[in-house]
């Protein structure tokens, strides 16, 4: 059985995504959409942008207004270049021609089944029916949220196995040691920082969050390793715990800043 490229374990998350939003499961749709964002050159400069978007009306579904006005400000600022670009190619050219529509044909089907072992509880053809040009219904008016961040469930569907990460070899980043510190950090509230394809990735990522020091505290980044089924192992890397929403919405920003990101996660 052959490696599923990045590109493609990117796509069947953004697409099972979109089929969890139709299905109003934001928990699992944000989940999705996060993870499709972190895989590196997963996704193209225009899926990038529909899954931001789709994220930020998942965070609306959910009532969190602050982190969807975060995403759609994400996007803002990448189409507005990409616009006017695009506005001077037209008037330069005398025929525009345009784009094809993303193909969506059965082929998407067995694709969608052999990465998720064919599970009924998640059909592909909800995903198939919802493709990146709908991004605009994205962007719609926020609904009136009946789930609390305390209902959201940290899993990735499920055929997902999560274990923390092996601390064989030298190069391992510990797991979350905030308890070896004077003042341990305690709370509910986690941060996702990452879902990356390898562990020299997370690794990266947790030096990151290492170097940005000060505001965190205690806390120390985590790595889990995820398995997910017929798509392999992902590494997850996560900072917490937080005592309260509250603070973390002070961290995000300085995460966000740093070009990482910030899934809030109640256990």
């Amino acid at each position: 059985s052959g490696k599923i490229s990045q590109s493609k374990l990117a796509q069947a998350l953004y697409y099972r995504g979109l089929a969890y939003r139709k299905q109003n499961r934001p928990a699992q749709a944000i989940s999705d959409f996060t993870s499709a964002l972190w895989i590196k050159d997963g996704l193209d400069a225009e899926q990038r942008s529909n899954a931001l978007l789709n994220r930020a009306a998942a965070y609306r579904d959910a009532g969190l207004n602050e982190q969807a006005e975060a995403d759609e400000k994400r996007v803002a600022a990448t189409r507005q270049p990409r616009a006017k670009a695009n506005a001077e190619t037209a008037a330069a050219s005398t025929a525009a021609e345009s784009p094809s529509p993303a193909s969506s044909g059965s082929g998407l089907t067995g694709f969608f089944n052999a990465l998720f072992g064919g599970a009924s509880s998640n059909p592909p053809q909800s995903a198939a029916s919802a493709p990146s040009s709908r991004s605009g219904e994205a962007a719609g008016a926020p609904r009136a949220a009946t789930q609390q961040t305390s209902a959201w469930s940290s899993t990735w569907g499920e055929n997902t196995v999560v274990r923390k990460a092996g601390k064989g070899g030298g190069n391992s980043v510990p797991a979350t040691t905030a308890s070896t510190s004077k003042a341990a950090a305690q709370g509910s509230y986690v941060i996702q920082v990452a879902a990356v394809r390898t562990k020299q990735e997370a690794q990266a990522v947790a030096k990151r969050l290492r170097q940005l020091g000060g505001s965190f505290g205690a806390r120390e980044p985590g790595i889990e390793e995820a398995v997910m089924g017929n798509m392999g192992t992902l590494y997850r890397v996560s900072l917490g715990p937080f005592a309260s929403s509250g603070e973390v919405e002070k961290v995000c920003p300085q995460l966000r800043q740093a070009g990482l990101d910030c899934h809030i996660i109640s256990r």
